[in-house]
């Protein structure tokens, strides 16, 4: 049976101990995508026969779980299958690797449906490429970086803490009082308020 409990930052080290065994590459299991997105997510996990399994409900309402992690990811499954039923649940998975895929299929004797978002999707970058983002790959990013720079010569990086948060919620409301991003501001301002309220 699994027993799900919510998300918290102490939980940094369990998370991170089963991505640091396993080779999956998807950066949506991380414990700093969990924390800092646990607004939205809503994550709480389990750990069954040292495999860890991630429950989310996004936005409150639809439960999805991330593949599971671990020594025995087939009694997981089986898990995460009981939990559906009893809980009348559709079996949905989020963000699960194309390898994965494969094995979902035999499972479920091909009665498997998947979407590819391209938006969502993670970018995997050379790390020696991505530091001097030399050649014609890497052109637009490094474009990017030069107006950045250009435009704002004295930027620098500082932790954010709650003090920040008036702040940076006057420029989400000025960037959504435009009228070529007054659309999609709606959910993205409900959800960084979330975020914002968590640090």
């Amino acid at each position: 049976m699994l027993n799900f409990k919510k998300f918290q930052i102490d939980d940094y080290k369990t998370v991170t101990a089963f991505r640091q065994d396993s080779d999956m590459r998807s950066c949506e299991l991380t414990a700093g995508v969990l924390f800092m997105w646990r607004g939205f997510y809503r994550p709480s996990f389990a750990v069954f026969e040292d495999t860890l399994v991630v429950k989310c409900s996004l936005y409150g309402r639809r439960v999805v779980f991330f593949y599971p992690v671990g020594k025995n990811v087939p009694a997981a499954l089986d898990e995460i299958e009981k939990y559906c039923v009893k809980n009348r649940k559709k079996l949905v998975f989020l963000g699960v690797e194309e390898r994965f895929l494969g094995d979902l299929q035999k499972r479920y004797n091909g009665f498997v449906s998947f979407d590819f978002h391209r938006k969502w999707s993670d970018y995997i970058y050379d790390g020696a490429a991505f530091r001097s983002f030399s050649g014609k790959k890497y052109s637009g990013q490094r474009n990017h970086i030069n107006k950045f720079l250009s435009l704002y010569p004295n930027a620098e990086v500082k932790e954010f803490t709650a003090n920040d948060i008036p702040r940076a919620l006057e420029l989400l409301k000025k960037i959504c009082g435009r009228k070529e991003t007054r659309k999609p501001c709606g959910r993205r301002t409900i959800l960084l308020r979330r975020v914002y309220r968590t640090v």
